[in-house]
C-alpha cells in the first residue's frame, strides 16, 4: 500500500502483525506509533523490508519497533536494486527523528550476499536521523559476498555489504545527531574461498551508528559491540572461532 498522508498511531500499539512486507510500501509521514514485539517481519525474497515502510518521503517521528525484521534468502539473490532490512525505515528519503528500535534486523543468505543494507533505524538515510536509539541486534549472515552482484544504488556504483546499528549508508549532506546504539552489530561469513573475484577498492563495511556514512554524525554514542567474522568452509582460515 502506498499512502500518501500521514499516518497517525495517536499512540496506539500494533499487535501480532506477521507478515512478509512493510506494513506500506512508501509512506508520505508517520507518528507515535508502536510494533509490539508479537509483530514479525520475514521474507525469503530480496527487496526492501522494514516494520513500517520501504520508503518513507516526509517526516516519520516517535515511531517505536519491538519486533524482529529477518530477510532469509532461500536461493542467490538475482536482484538490480540493493536488499535492505532496517527496523523502522527501509529506505528513508526524507527526516527520521525520535524513533526506536528494539527488534532484531537479520539479513541471511546461504547462496551469498549482493548488494545489501542492514541497519536498526533504516538502511539508507538521505537526510536527518536524529534522537533515535536501537537495541536490537543487527546482522548480516552468509557464505560469501558476491561482487559481480554489487548494483548501483543512489548514484554510488557498486555498494557492498553495510551494516549499522543506527543506519547502514548515508548520502552525501546528511546528517545522523544525537542517536544512541547499543545492539550488537555482526557481519559473519563462513566460506569465503567462494569469493573469487576481487573487491577491488570497494570496501565493506560495519559499525555501531552509521556503517558507510557521506555525511556528518554528531553527538552519537556506540554502547554495542561490532563484531565481524570470515572464515573458509573448511575452517582452515578465519578471523576468529566462529
Amino acid at each position: 500500500v502506498e499512502f500518501k498522508g500521514l499516518v497517525n498511531g495517536n499512540g496506539k500499539t500494533i499487535k501480532n502483525l506477521t507478515t512478509a512486507v512493510p506494513l506500506f510500501k512508501s509512506v508520505t509521514s508517520a507518528k507515535d506509533l508502536t510494533f509490539d514485539a508479537s509483530c514479525a517481519l520475514t521474507s525469503t525474497t530480496a527487496g526492501k523490508f522494514a516494520m513500517l515502510a520501504e520508503v518513507s518521503t516526509g517526516l516519520v517521528s516517535n515511531v517505536t519497533n519491538n519486533g524482529n525484521v529477518t530477510v532469509d534468502l532461500t536461493e542467490a539473490p538475482a536482484s538490480d536494486d540493493a536488499l535492505i532490512a532496517a527496523g523502522i525505515v527501509a529506505e528513508a528519503d526524507a527526516d527520521i527523528v525520535n524513533c526506536h528500535n528494539n527488534g532484531n534486523v537479520t539479513i541471511n543468505s546461504a547462496e551469498g550476499l549482493e548488494t545489501s543494507l542492514a541497519g536498526g533505524i533504516c538502511g539508507y538515510a538521505a537526510t536527518k536521523v536524529t534522537d533515535c536509539t536501537n537495541s536490537g541486534k543487527v546482522s548480516q549472515n552468509s557464505t560469501h559476498y558476491i561482487v559481480s552482484a554489487w548494483v548501483t544504488y543512489k548514484g554510488i556504483a557498486k555498494v557492498p555489504q553495510h551494516t549499522g546499528g543506527i543506519v547502514a549508508m548515508t548520502k552525501a549532506e546528511s546528517l545522523v545527531e544525537n542517536c544512541t546504539n547499543t545492539g550488537n552489530v555482526v557481519l559473519n561469513m563462513t566460506a569465503i574461498e567462494k569469493i573469487g573475484q576481487s573487491a577491488g577498492t570497494n570496501r565493506i563495511r560495519i559499525a555501531g551508528i552509521a556503517a558507510a556514512p557521506r555525511g556528518d554524525i554528531k553527538g552519537c554514542t556506540n554502547k554495542g559491540t561490532v563484531e565481524c567474522y570470515a572464515r573458509t568452509s573448511d575452517r582452515s582460515a578465519m578471523s576468529k572461532a566462529s
